[in-house]
């Protein structure tokens, strides 16, 4: 196949009007001396395309379809990363005030926080495990 585009609007050459897009022909369309005038005009965007290669418009949708899956990942990730920190504030709710001074023991001195509430204790924990991650 050969893909050819003009660098302005109906640029004329070997009897065609090339428009500034690209326009696809069969192998066959053109000698190979007008290949050559073709291929060797400046004013001319010439491809030539190797059978089984991918079209213009099939690399358009392949790229749109990666583009696609690579959103779809980075949102089941953004979700699962949600999902995980949620579950991590509810296992933590379900320790007691012993067991959340004995987590923030490991990364602070507990001395001060004698008196703190335990929704206190478990937002201290979580913004020393984030820090930690």
């Amino acid at each position: 196949m050969i893909r050819i585009k003009g660098k302005v609007k109906n640029f004329r050459r070997c009897g065609i009007a090339h428009p500034a897009e690209f326009v696809e022909y069969p192998d066959d369309r053109f000698s190979k001396e007008e290949l050559t005038i073709l291929k060797a005009e400046p004013m001319l965007i010439v491809e030539v395309v190797k059978k089984g290669a991918p079209t213009a418009a099939e690399k358009k949708v392949a790229e749109a379809k990666a583009a696609e899956e690579e959103a779809a990942k980075a949102e089941a990730k953004r979700l699962a990363e949600e999902e995980a920190a949620k579950k991590d504030a509810e296992d933590l709710s379900l320790l007691t005030v012993a067991e959340l001074m004995d987590e923030i023991a490991k990364y602070q001195p507990v001395g001060p926080l004698k008196k703190v509430k335990k929704t206190e204790l478990i937002e201290i924990l979580k913004a020393h495990r984030e820090v930690k991650v």
